[in-house]
């Protein structure tokens, strides 16, 4: 080849990629990252909790501008979303209340060159009642450019809250009428809801939280030394203690009302009383095998 066709050949390439713009090939548009339904497990404690949501520019190209990006919790957005996945009212999810979460601005900015930015949320765990079902829904109410994608701008952040000693449990053990002696059986599996830091919410006997709600619902305080405290929070109308097993079941200190940091298990004998209900005195001795 003529070495000076070469040599023009070479210069025209590189004159060629030294002024290519480089081109937008899709429609820009700002969404939040993974948008919809959201769950976060967190661990209850006193301190907040921080988390990151995210809001990101599409297209093929980074912007070339910063955009400022604004938020807020949308409770029309929460309703739209009740009216769909329920039929009654009574199931729907709650607005969670401000005294559970606070974000410092409800703004970010995606600076330019980039593709995203994050707005951080601090939970206040200890303060989130985990027998309700609540829901923090934010969306995007609007951007300083670009347009907004309608259908990614809006995300629904449930809160699990957890401890070591919340999970399912699977029960096995006795209950009897004080007094008496025909024992009710007890197998089962139930699953314990946080009630704080070192404590948990369990149902007494086969009762379960969709069927009776707040009815029968008794608390396991787990203390520095490993030992439970039954109790409940309505001592007045629903009366829980500990107490020795009945006739025919042999004490073990060891075990009994313990909480076993290296199986996860318990070992509960405990007696309760609801007065709205049966106003009968009832004792419960159960072994629970953690399985979840």
């Amino acid at each position: 080849m003529n070495i000076k066709y070469l040599f023009y050949l070479v210069f025209i390439l590189s004159f060629t990629a030294c002024t290519q713009e480089e081109v937008e090939y899709y429609k820009k548009q700002i969404y939040i990252s993974y948008s919809g339904e959201q769950t976060h497990t967190m661990k209850i404690k006193v301190a907040s909790t921080d988390t990151l949501i995210s809001v990101y520019c599409g297209g093929s190209l980074a912007p070339d501008n910063n955009v400022a990006v604004t938020l807020k919790v949308d409770i029309n957005a929460l309703d739209s979303l009740n009216s769909i996945k329920f039929s009654s009212i009574t199931d729907y999810m709650k607005l969670l209340p401000d005294s559970c979460f606070d974000i410092n601005s409800y703004q970010t900015t995606i600076t330019k060159g980039q593709v995203y930015a994050t707005l951080p949320i601090s939970f206040k765990t200890s303060k989130i009642d985990p027998l309700q079902k609540y829901v923090l829904p934010l969306s995007i109410s609007s951007v300083s450019a670009y347009e907004v994608n309608s259908s990614l701008k809006t995300v629904f952040i449930t809160v699990n809250l957890i401890n070591k000693y919340s999970g399912l449990y699977r029960f096995n053990g006795n209950a009897v009428e004080e007094g008496k002696t025909s024992k009710a059986k007890i197998t089962r599996e139930q699953n314990f809801v946080v009630a704080g830091e070192n404590s948990v919410l369990m149902h007494a006997e086969s009762k379960t939280f969709e069927k009776d709600g707040n009815s029968y619902l008794i608390k396991a305080i787990i203390n520095a030394d490993n030992s439970i405290t039954m109790t409940s929070n309505d001592q007045a109308n629903l009366k829980v203690e500990n107490c020795l097993p009945y006739t025919g079941v042999t004490s073990n200190p060891a075990v009994d009302n313990k909480y076993d940091p290296a199986t996860g298990n318990m070992r509960l004998i405990y007696k309760y009383n609801d007065f709205t209900k049966t106003g009968k005195m009832r004792v419960v001795v159960v072994d629970l095998i953690k399985v979840g």
